[in-house]
């Protein structure tokens, strides 16, 4: 077991490849956490593959230049397991318009990829105001008071 990794004995023989789709620092740093827990590498799926993810060693970087449509996304992740049949892949975001998407694709993604993301109502419900406040005031959580106005 690798000092850096841990957690790496909670794998057993396990293949986890963690499959991030962007290119910034939050890509980075979602690879670099997977690397130090269980010294596993990630794939990243970034539109341009600049910055902290083009000549990392703990990363296998795809440059898709066409990340904003879900389609090519989705292509992009079947390419991906195809090319890993016995892994077990983790699929995340590292902006939240990446979530998104895998939340509203998640059924072409499952059973190969785990999404860790809640199903798209409950996504919806939390990421409207008017939604989180009604479930903060439903479990009786504080949170700043707001207006909602239709225009």
């Amino acid at each position: 077991m690798a000092s850096h990794a841990p957690f790496r004995h909670i794998l057993g023989d396990l293949e986890l490849v963690p499959v991030v789709l962007g290119g910034d620092i939050g890509a980075y740093s979602i690879a670099r956490a997977f690397d130090e827990a269980f010294g596993v590498r990630s794939v990243v799926v970034s539109q341009g593959g600049g910055g902290t993810v083009r000549d990392s060693r703990i990363i296998d970087l795809i440059v898709e230049p066409a990340m904003d449509d879900p389609d090519v996304v989705v292509a992009t992740l079947h390419r991906v397991a195809a090319e890993r049949p016995d892994a077990t892949l983790i699929v995340l975001g590292s902006a939240d318009w990446h979530v998104e998407t895998l939340v509203a694709r998640r059924g072409d993604l499952e059973p190969r990829y785990v999404v860790p993301y809640v199903d798209q109502a409950l996504m919806d419900r939390v990421t409207s105001k008017e939604g989180f406040a009604a479930l903060c005031d439903e479990y009786g959580l504080a949170h700043p008071k707001g207006i909602v106005f239709e225009v």
